[in-house]
């Protein structure tokens, strides 16, 4: 079996340890067993062997949320299981060693919901295109900073809470119901009760009767570890989850303007490259017309040119009629046998049919985004001129389908703006009417 078939044998399986446990998993963290279903969804429709590597880390968060949930839920000796903790707790891009450090630790945290927002973060720094300085990030590092280090030591309390791999029976965890509080003091001394605690030998209370009416007084100080790191950091959790999500209480307005300024930059600038290459699609299909014209096929579009002179809607009007049937089904018939057998005219047809879709579609988002920028008066006059460009070639070119023209290749929304282009230059260019004799001597 090839490597390739081999590891996407081990993701599937990786996949069938989860499914094992999913329903417990919902019970406890319904969104992280929803989160995985989708996950396998998307598995399934990727080429077998050949998922996106995005895939696989989404698949290792997975695995360590529902091990965060339930317990190990992958053997020691599994294959993948070092690639999934590395791939976990670690992510390709992220160079600034804070947050670095906040994705190393999720594996021992036991809130969900701070390990997510600590995989936001880290996601927004290392493919987002977000600064560790920008305002938005700065105040995620800020909160999270603040409240680990309002719970000393958590990282090792929690580790040990932690089950590492084949350390200890999960299938008490497995079994409690989401209502049920963890093993807690509470819970220790009702489990404990009538049996003395392993390790406890200095505890008073252990030669005492069972059945004596004096009941127990409560000792927060002889729990265990685990219990006082479980209640220690569910207290922390609870005002983390609160704290984490929320927006700055005491923030000055200079705060909101530099992220707001920073935010409008960055759409704005991602909006010019975005025309500046709707842009260069139009000049690539204006091209791709003209030389389509001039070249090998310069027979067939010479005589369309001849015929158009002579009919009363001129080059419109026979591209219409280019089909079975029509008044130019010659025409149509020479150009389809001109295309079948000539390579070289049929490629740089369908090279210029596809410029102009791909530039029809562009122009389309252009103006969608013009809308949503509130520039859609700009954008207009940033395309004005390729507009009629496009469109003037376009009009005059026989399309895919019989019976049109290259232009209607173009989404709709896209022909009513070259044609609005088009009428625009033609008002501009047309001679204006004589207002009468002149008044000048």
């Amino acid at each position: 079996m090839s490597e390739t078939m081999e590891q996407a044998a081990s993701l599937r399986n990786v996949t069938a340890y989860l499914d094992r446990v999913v329903d417990e998993v919902r019970r406890v963290q319904p969104a992280v067993a929803a989160n995985f279903e989708t996950l396998k969804r998307e598995m399934s429709s990727a080429p077998s062997g050949a998922e996106p590597d995005h895939l696989h880390t989404r698949l290792a968060f997975a695995v360590q949320d529902f091990t965060r949930a339930v317990g190990d839920v992958l053997p020691a000796s599994h294959p993948l299981r070092d690639e999934m903790t590395r791939r976990a707790t670690t992510m390709d891009g992220l160079h600034d060693p804070e947050i670095a450090g906040f994705l190393k630790q999720t594996s021992a945290i036991r809130d969900q919901n701070v390990v997510n927002k600590i995989r936001d973060v880290a996601q927004d720094v290392a493919h987002g295109g977000l600064d560790a300085n920008h305002p938005d990030i700065a105040f995620a590092v800020d909160r999270i900073r603040e409240a680990l280090q309002k719970s000393p030591g958590s990282s090792q309390e929690q580790a040990r809470v932690h089950r590492s791999p084949g350390g200890g029976d999960t299938s008490q965890d497995r079994d409690r119901q989401p209502n049920e509080r963890p093993a807690g003091a509470e819970a220790s001394q009702r489990a404990n009760a009538g049996k003395p605690r392993p390790g406890a030998t200095d505890d008073p209370q252990q030669g005492q009767d069972n059945h004596s009416p004096q009941p127990e007084p409560p000792q927060p100080e002889k729990m265990t570890v685990a219990a006082a790191a479980v209640n220690g950091f569910s207290r922390f959790a609870s005002a983390l989850a609160t704290r984490i999500e929320g927006q700055p209480r005491n923030v000055t307005p200079s705060w909101f303007d530099r992220a707001m300024e920073q935010t409008n930059a960055r759409t704005a600038a991602r909006a010019e490259r975005d025309m500046d290459a709707t842009a260069q699609l139009g000049s690539e299909a204006v091209e791709a017309m003209r030389n389509l014209r001039s070249g090998p096929g310069s027979s067939i579009m010479a005589a369309i040119h001849d015929a158009a002179g002579n009919d009363p809607d001129g080059v419109r009007g026979v591209l219409s009629q280019m089909k079975p049937g029509g008044r130019y089904e010659t025409l149509h018939s020479q150009l389809t046998l001109e295309k079948s057998s000539n390579r070289e005219f049929a490629r740089q047809f369908e090279e210029a049919a596809s410029k102009v879709e791909a530039y029809g579609k562009g122009r389309e988002a252009a103006d969608q985004l013009g809308v949503q920028l509130k520039t859609s008066t700009r954008v207009e006059q940033r395309f004005a001129q390729i507009d009629a460009q496009v469109g003037a070639e376009a009009a005059a070119l026989p399309g895919r389908k019989p019976g049109q023209s290259m232009l209607e290749d173009m989404t709709e929304k896209a022909q009513e703006a070259v044609k609005k282009a088009i009428e625009l230059l033609q008002k501009i260019f047309r001679p204006a009417p004589s207002s009468g004799p002149s008044m000048s001597p």
